[in-house]
């Protein structure tokens, strides 16, 4: 086969067939455009008030391209470090309305897939430090915080301190711990996911680039790159960190998130998940591996991208963390290294809204994609 062939796909402009026209080209009553964790969710929380209703969902690749299948798996819902450095630029409510919606939202998660299916282990958190001062300037927190979250997590003591020398880091001796916090398998969610969808017949149109899309009376006009028009009444926009390049003015920036795991480690001590850095930093154990991630608010420019390619520079510094800090002493081989893509802005909260009668948006995630995507859908669900 003349390797060429393959640079027709970019140029080939379809032609819709009867058959095309009568089935799959029909008009929908809501498309979803990303077919991450969100996407599939604002589908089948549409569908189930909506049964009777017609629902696509598209996507450019064959599976999610962003962060729903990229990300380093946690079911977290943030820590003290990171509310901390949050309360500097939003207010205290706001910031614990947050973490409840995260919160809140893992719940609703583990109620559509269940827990065995996506090998959810309820785990724990733990956030490290390096030294004393850094510890003990989060651990002063603890009571207040503690009892500001008493009404919405239903639970006196979220979060308390404990020592950690038996997972033999080098991190100071004592971190701050919540045993509300969970792991997952990410690509077993979106097979599940995939196969809820399924169930209730909803379209998948994937592999379809949509360059434009256009308004009128009646709804949405959708063309993708070779000409494919899709026609719907509603037009959910859920591709996160994308919606930019089809929305320029809103505010969301691409995020980029380095992530690697080890092979097998003999003997690992360490059990659960961890943050550091305020959050900046996390690693996790996925039986006997190290998984990690992060770290890109040291390389902030260069992971300020829509390019989804290993950033080494990054990469090597993860390295050299696991190294220093989480693995001393032993030894480690990394199997596999990959990067997702986020959405961030001048606000963590997630743009959830309607534009008009027929366009609703459902992005900027924050990088907290798993935890909030079931709220997200409760609330675009709410919008029709």
């Amino acid at each position: 086969m003349d390797s060429k062939l393959i640079d027709l796909q970019d140029s080939l402009s379809y032609i819709p067939s009867f058959w095309e026209q009568e089935t799959i080209l029909k008009p929908f009553d809501f498309l979803i455009l990303g077919s991450g964790l969100v996407g599939k969710q604002c589908a089948i929380a549409l569908k189930k008030k909506y049964p009777n209703s017609r629902i696509g969902i598209i996507d450019r690749f064959p599976f999610s391209y962003g962060a729903s299948t990229r990300n380093a798996g946690f079911a977290c819902f943030g820590s003290i470090g990171e509310w901390l450095s949050d309360s500097e630029d939003f207010s205290t409510e706001e910031v614990l309305n947050l973490a409840y919606k995260r919160f809140l939202g893992i719940q609703k998660l583990l109620d559509l897939t269940g827990t065995e299916t996506i090998n959810y282990k309820n785990f724990g958190g733990y956030e490290v430090f390096k030294d004393q001062l850094s510890f003990e300037k989060n651990e002063l927190q603890i009571d207040a915080i503690n009892q500001l979250l008493i009404k919405d997590f239903k639970s006196d003591r979220v979060f308390k301190t404990t020592n950690i020398s038996k997972f033999n880091t080098t991190f100071y001796n004592y971190s701050i711990y919540n045993d509300l916090e969970g792991q997952l398998h990410s690509g077993k969610l979106i097979e599940k996911l995939e196969y809820i969808l399924k169930t209730l017949d909803i379209q998948p149109i994937y592999g379809c680039q949509i360059s434009n899309f256009e308004h009128s009376k009646d709804g949405y006009e959708l063309i993708s790159n070779n000409n494919i028009k899709l026609k719907t009444q509603h037009l959910i926009v859920a591709n996160n960190a994308f919606a930019k390049l089809l929305i320029p003015d809103l505010d969301i920036e691409p995020a980029r998130g380095q992530v690697m795991i080890t092979k097998p480690i003999e003997n690992l001590k360490l059990k659960g998940n961890f943050h550091f850095d305020n959050g900046y930093i996390y690693f996790r154990t996925l039986e006997n591996r190290l998984l990690i991630g992060g770290a890109r608010n040291l390389f902030k420019n260069e992971e300020q991208t829509f390019h989804i390619e290993i950033n080494q520079n990054v990469q090597d510094y993860l390295n050299s963390f696991v190294e220093t800090y989480v693995l001393p002493n032993q030894k480690f081989e990394i199997e596999s290294a990959w990067s997702g893509i986020m959405a961030m802005g001048k606000n963590k909260i997630p743009i959830v809204k309607k534009i008009n009668n027929h366009l609703a948006l459902a992005v900027r995630m924050g990088g907290m994609g798993v935890a909030l995507s079931a709220t997200v859908a409760k609330e675009i669900e709410d919008l029709f």
